[in-house]
């Protein structure tokens, strides 16, 4: 088996992964200097960003919704998922 993989590739692909693993370590870094409160209402953003963009997981959300609370409405059933993304949150920090 012949290996088609560059040295320009292999450079890059290790950049790549030297960036990632930075960010990554920016990231950690700024998690614990940060107070509780406001990393959770940073880390509740993202998770909110990127609920926007997962249909799949939104709709699940709705279905496990509908079968909790069989008397609820399609609206309000609908109108729950945005307003409720947080539901297993145990803390108020």
């Amino acid at each position: 088996m012949v290996d088609k993989t560059t040295k320009k590739d292999s450079v890059w692909k290790t950049l790549a992964d030297a960036a990632a693993y930075l960010l990554l370590r920016l990231v950690w870094a700024a998690a614990r200097i940060l107070p509780l409160g406001t990393l959770r209402r940073g880390l509740e953003g993202v998770a909110s960003l990127i609920g926007r963009f997962d249909r799949r997981h939104r709709r699940v959300i709705r279905e496990n919704i509908a079968r909790a609370f069989p008397d609820w409405s399609d609206d309000r059933v609908e109108a729950c998922p945005p307003r409720s993304a947080n539901c297993g949150a145990t803390s108020n920090a």
